[in-house]
């Protein structure tokens, strides 16, 4: 496993030397004394993570929070501090707080699927809450496992699917507050471990989303790599493109893809302390596949 993930990370090459890149805009910071970070866009709107835990040491007194806005060129306007009713966690909470932020529109809603960790019982849940009723729901991992991240939300029409896991691949419907199968794969295609990462969206008429691997150069130094998944219709199988990363060898996540009538937008973290976007022409991500 270790081998094969040092190889990819080895193989992972800048983006913008694989693929044009129409934009790069990295937002400013909206609130002082707080690093924003974890940015889903949905058009316009957008989701993110806050926080004043640099330096990480003592997390006494440190504050995260989730924010609803707006992007409008490097700003962010328009800002909701979450949650209302339905996250049902204390705003300045650090050990209940919310993660991950992933914008969905479902059924005519704004929905934003989330982390919720509780390290006080080692467990780390997957929420979802309807941003514009309030209606909220504890997404029970399927596998029983205490922590689940990384969910890939799907909207189909009026079906709402989350990719659980990449390799295996594993797929659930969710209807009436409950997960159902779609699929369920037994056997891994990669040694490496495969982490989901973005919504899934559909483009020229492919199903794709972005996913992610790790690997620690040394103790506490770890260096991310993302890839393009390519779904089938069916969901039964997916292929991952080529690795690359968005700025450097270091520390970078993303969470959200999101596509308009041109280009295809993907916001990116370095360090858990900056929001950057970059836009990308749809047809130069067949590139990446």
């Amino acid at each position: 496993m270790v081998i094969e993930q040092y190889s990819i990370l080895q193989s992972s090459k800048l983006l913008g030397s694989i693929i044009g890149i129409d934009s790069h805009v990295t937002l400013k910071q909206p609130y002082d004394g707080y690093d924003s970070f974890n940015l889903s866009l949905l058009g316009e709107e957008c989701c993110f993570r806050s926080s004043n835990f640099r330096p990480r040491s003592n997390a006494s007194g440190k504050h995260s929070f989730l924010t609803k806005g707006r992007v409008s060129g490097n700003e962010v306007l328009d800002k909701e501090i979450l949650p209302h009713r339905g996250f049902n966690v204390p705003l300045w909470d650090r050990y209940n707080g919310m993660e991950d932020p992933k914008l969905i529109k479902w059924m005519g809603n704004l929905w934003c699927l989330f982390v919720r960790p509780n390290h006080s019982i080692s467990r780390i849940e997957m929420r979802m809450i309807n941003l514009d009723t309030g209606e909220s729901y504890r997404l029970k991992d399927p596998l029983s496992r205490q922590y689940s991240k990384n969910w890939m939300p799907l909207v189909i029409g009026e079906r709402l699917l989350f990719v659980t896991d990449v390799d295996p691949l594993r797929v659930y419907e969710f209807s009436g507050g409950n997960l159902s199968p779609v699929h369920i794969g037994s056997v891994k295609k990669h040694d490496a471990l495969i982490h989901g990462g973005s919504n899934i969206i559909r483009l020229n008429g492919s199903l794709i989303g972005l996913v992610h691997g790790r690997f620690e150069m040394s103790e506490g130094e770890w260096v991310y790599w993302h890839a393009v998944a390519h779904f089938s219709d069916s969901l039964d199988d997916v292929v991952i493109g080529r690795p690359f990363y968005f700025e450097g060898r270091q520390i970078e996540f993303s969470l959200s893809m999101d596509v308009d009538s041109k280009f295809v937008k993907i916001p990116y973290s370095v360090d858990d302390a900056t929001m950057s976007i970059v836009s990308v022409r749809k047809e130069e991500l067949g590139a990446l596949l």
